[in-house]
């Protein structure tokens, strides 16, 4: 006969309390777990490690930098034409003036002759005007002189009536008329002085525009006829002709480039640096480079701002001549110094840098086996070395290399062989 089994009281709470051990369970787990994104395990063969340790810090920048000519002309096509004879050859050494090549232009050629047959005749039409107001000034001074010389005469015949009229050898009408005709004549004569005057006045500064226009003609005529010899392609200065490939036949445009002149024997260097010091590097600065078993001293003598690629460049020019095996487009290794030496804390510069700005590092405790992130300042660097104001102390290691999967952990656990 079945009869009911008593209900084991366990049976009844056995669920709920293995809930209840498994969530304190977890929770100690995650008590003891470090907070999300505080620290990562890091291999260390993925790492490198940097001591921090005094010394001199030597202030100068390595510049990797390209043989240029110090003076270079451009050598440009004013006027198009077709090549009709080419002189020298590229490369050649050429002295000032040398002509080089020579074009042809039949329209340039015509029009420089339409001009100089308008300017002709504008000037032949100048001198016309210029023989005119020559003429009217010879004219009006006859006038006045001729009036001048009635005006004495009938000056004496009035003296001489005026005698007789008092002995009473001729009547008083004779000399009053006299008298009369004098005084118009004088009248004209002071009329005809002003009218010279007057007309001097004008006439000079009529010739004067007149002579004003006849030398700007002449310019313009000069500059046709200089269209025209810029035809004759000239070595604007000493030097070596370079990138100048013309050839017989060919048509050259209007502004085309056809080669450069640069000084012989004189050379400058063009560096490209890494943006970080354009702030820093200024005209005016001394380096140097090393050749020929001797330093061959430097000036920085322009900077340019712009930056491309992370990197901006700037000329420099040397200061007690070139080293003598120097060639264009060789590329030299210069040095520009930017301070003084001082002694300082050191750290070997490394990629860390740029991803944290040098705000930040990672430093190792004293087991070698966690890396802390610490706030430091950094100030003046070179290839080698950054300069440590703060933050970190000597013999204190810290990791140098990248930080860019891990800029937002506090903590780097360090684990041999990888992780």
């Amino acid at each position: 006969m079945d009869r009911a089994l008593p209900q084991r009281r366990w049976t009844r709470w056995r669920w709920p309390a293995a809930g209840a051990l498994l969530l304190a369970g977890l929770a100690v787990v995650v008590a003891r777990a470090p907070a999300p994104g505080s620290t990562q395990n890091v291999s260390a063969d993925r790492v490198t490690i940097g001591a921090v340790t005094r010394g001199q810090f030597v202030d100068d920048l390595p510049v990797r930098a390209t043989v240029l000519p110090l003076t270079s002309v451009y050598l440009d096509a004013v006027e198009g034409g077709r090549v009709e004879r080419v002189l020298v050859e590229d490369g050649a050494r050429v002295a000032a003036g040398t002509l080089l090549a020579e074009l042809t232009n039949a329209q340039l050629q015509l029009e420089v002759l339409s001009r100089e047959t308008q300017v002709a005749e504008q000037m032949n039409a100048l001198r016309t005007q210029e023989l005119n107001l020559e003429r009217s000034r010879l004219d009006a001074k006859l006038r006045v002189a001729e009036l001048e010389l009635r005006d004495k005469q009938l000056h004496d015949t009035v003296e001489q009536q005026r005698a007789l009229a008092d002995r009473g050898f001729i009547n008083v009408s004779t000399l009053q008329r006299s008298e009369d005709e004098r005084a118009s004549v004088s009248r004209t004569l002071a009329l005809a002085r002003e009218n010279q005057r007057l007309t001097d006045t004008l006439q000079t500064a009529q010739l004067t525009q007149l002579r004003a226009t006849a030398t700007q003609l002449q310019g313009h005529l000069e500059l046709a006829r200089g269209h025209l010899r810029s035809l004759q392609v000239r070595a604007p200065i000493d030097g070596q002709l370079t990138a100048f490939g013309l050839e017989v036949g060919q048509s050259v445009a209007r502004g085309a480039r056809i080669g450069q002149v640069d000084s012989p024997a004189e050379f400058k260097l063009m560096g490209s640096i890494d943006q970080f010091y354009l702030p820093r590097l200024s005209t005016g600065l001394e380096g140097y480079v090393e050749a020929a078993g001797r330093r061959w001293p430097l000036r920085v003598t322009k900077v340019y701002p712009q930056v491309q690629n992370g990197e901006f460049r700037a000329d420099l020019v040397f200061s007690a001549g070139a080293p003598p095996s120097l060639a264009r487009g060789q590329t030299v290794n210069a040095r520009v110094n930017l301070g003084a030496s001082t002694s300082a804390l050191l750290l070997p510069v490394g990629p860390f840098l740029q991803d944290s700005g040098g705000a930040f590092a990672f430093v190792l405790d004293a087991t070698g086996k966690t890396a802390e992130r610490r706030s430091v300042r950094l100030g003046r660097r070179n290839t080698q070395f950054v300069e440590v104001l703060d933050g970190l102390a000597e013999g204190e290691r810290v990791v140098t290399s990248s930080y860019a999967t891990y800029t937002d952990r506090r903590v780097l656990r360090i684990e041999p062989g990888g992780g």
